[in-house]
């Protein structure tokens, strides 16, 4: 039978074989290429700060407010984030603080935790969403 655009069957996609393979390599090929790029962050950026998340969001919006705690070494801002979701999935919205080092603050980014897989580092904690 012939089906309308965009109204194929999904199983035509999800057979499994040798794609499979061919799959989990491409998968493998970009977590390694990450891996190398966090490492080199230190050198391309002044600053990087990541957080997965459980769906992207193709939505950012920094919110205008911004609090810089008494005796810290970085600000707080709130940021609006949307989700991408599956079909099936409710998408919303959320906002997420994120602590960002003050300009005076150091930075040693020629340290680097393979534990974390993260260059540099400041003293700013962990981030709430």
């Amino acid at each position: 039978p012939s089906f309308p655009p965009r109204q194929t069957p999904l199983a035509q996609f999800t057979m499994p074989g040798p794609d499979d393979e061919e799959s989990t390599s491409l998968e493998q090929t970009i977590n390694e290429e990450y891996k190398i790029w966090k490492k080199n962050t230190p050198f391309l950026y002044d600053l990087v700060l990541t957080h997965a998340l459980e769906w992207p969001s193709l939505t950012v919006q920094w919110l205008p407010d911004k609090r810089v705690p008494p005796n810290k070494d970085y600000s707080v801002h709130r940021v609006l984030l949307g989700t991408h979701t599956n079909e099936g999935e409710q998408n919303y919205l959320m906002i997420a603080e994120v602590r960002l080092p003050l300009e005076d603050t150091e930075i040693d980014a020629r340290k680097y935790d393979d534990e974390r897989g993260e260059a540099g580092g400041f003293l700013g904690g962990s981030s709430k969403i």
